[in-house]
């Protein structure tokens, strides 16, 4: 079978597309994720499939257009919905009936399947890690996030807003950033806050996303992401904190105006999953805080410290209905992060029963290799 694929992303996901150029049966074409929908693109795309002889598209990313030409060339269009929230994901065309959608992301699953979408599967995220967990780690504690960044005022972004409204949303939002458990955040506002945001930022309809759903992760969440993790690293780092443990952080930049002392090492990404400046095998407790995009996925980082000897520490705004079985400890906010590193960290025989939890979970988790082969089956059923 022909599989045309769309090249999108693949740093990030550098794992699925080894399936794919490994694969001994079926040829994959990889063609340049959409740069837009004009017709110069569509009219390549259409070329490639008849030149080709292609069987199904492929995508990890749901694009409208895409499904549109698959339905006029009478191919299936297959999509593993891998990124976490993407708007596109809600267009109205993806109950198409050519259509095979696989969703990684828990949340995204859930809306479309409320809104019957036809031909649609919870998908997770696979392993694909050749690191082997060895020996008893000897550093304390890692934290894991895309930046280390302070809230500011959401004046900055909504300046439409009423100033009772700014008032409203800046201690909303301080709250958040402390109370960590999973809460909509739009539906459970005031009322005239509501009000306020609807008329000055209006959002269409014409989706299958709930409208609460489009103002938590297209407004709200996106303020939050990255500050988590700065006041969780400043109190776990505190003057008053006595433990004597020391914190690495992995980020994307050095936060140079942050909490910085004795207690507190950076490490910047170097950009590849692999490839990192610092091996979380090497921590007892490894503390991760995704963006709230992908709060609802298990990624193949947190898959990866799983299937190590080191303890995943997730904070409250992850989706437990994902990982209910992984043994994965969560906090709520920063009091309870302290009581479990104090359970943790000093205590080797009750954080290895934790991380055999851990260890069982990733070994029941799928191939990617498995994985795709449902999904490319599904282009033939």
């Amino acid at each position: 079978m022909n599989i045309l694929v769309i090249d999108d992303d693949r740093d990030k996901y550098s794992s699925i597309f080894r399936v794919f150029e490994e694969d001994p049966v079926n040829a994959f074409y990889f063609f340049d994720a959409p740069y837009d929908s004009g017709e110069e693109y569509l009219a390549g795309l259409v070329e490639m499939v008849k030149e080709a002889d292609i069987s199904a598209v492929f995508s990890l990313s749901y694009y409208r257009f895409i499904s549109l030409a698959c339905g006029v060339l009478k191919i299936p269009y297959l999509c593993w919905i891998v990124k976490g929230y993407e708007e596109s994901s809600f267009d109205n065309t993806i109950n198409n009936p050519w259509n095979h959608i696989f969703c990684a992301d828990y949340d995204t699953f859930a809306v479309l399947e409320k809104a019957k979408v036809p031909n649609l599967t919870f998908m997770p995220l696979s392993f694909a890690s050749d690191a082997v967990a060895s020996g008893v780690p000897t550093k304390d504690i890692l934290v894991i996030t895309d930046d280390v960044e302070d809230l500011k005022s959401s004046s900055l972004k909504f300046d439409l807003l009423k100033d009772s409204s700014k008032g409203y949303l800046d201690g909303t939002l301080h709250s958040r950033k402390a109370d960590l458990r999973e809460k909509p955040f739009f539906e459970n506002a005031a009322v005239y806050f509501r009000e306020d945001m609807e008329n000055c930022y209006p959002l269409s309809g014409g989706d299958y996303e709930p409208k609460n759903h489009k103002y938590d992760y297209r407004f709200f969440y996106p303020l939050l992401n990255n500050k988590t993790a700065h006041i969780i690293i400043f109190h776990i780092t505190a003057s008053w904190i006595k433990e004597d443990y020391k914190v690495d952080v992995l980020t994307q930049s050095k936060a140079t105006d942050e909490v910085d002392h004795d207690r507190l090492t950076y490490y910047t990404r170097d950009g590849a999953i692999g490839n990192r400046p610092v091996d979380f095998h090497d921590y007892k407790l490894t503390v991760y805080f995704p963006r709230h995009e992908e709060k609802n996925v298990v990624s193949e980082e947190m898959l990866e410290i799983m299937s190590s000897n080191s303890l995943l520490l997730l904070p409250g705004y992850v989706s437990d209905k994902l990982l209910e079985d992984t043994g994965a400890v969560f906090f709520r906010n920063r009091y309870e992060i302290t009581k479990l590193i104090e359970k943790y960290l000093y205590d080797e025989a009750v954080r290895m029963e934790a991380v055999k939890a851990n260890n069982a979970y990733v070994k029941g988790i799928r191939t990617y290799k498995e994985a795709l082969d449902i999904i490319m089956n599904a282009a033939v059923d």
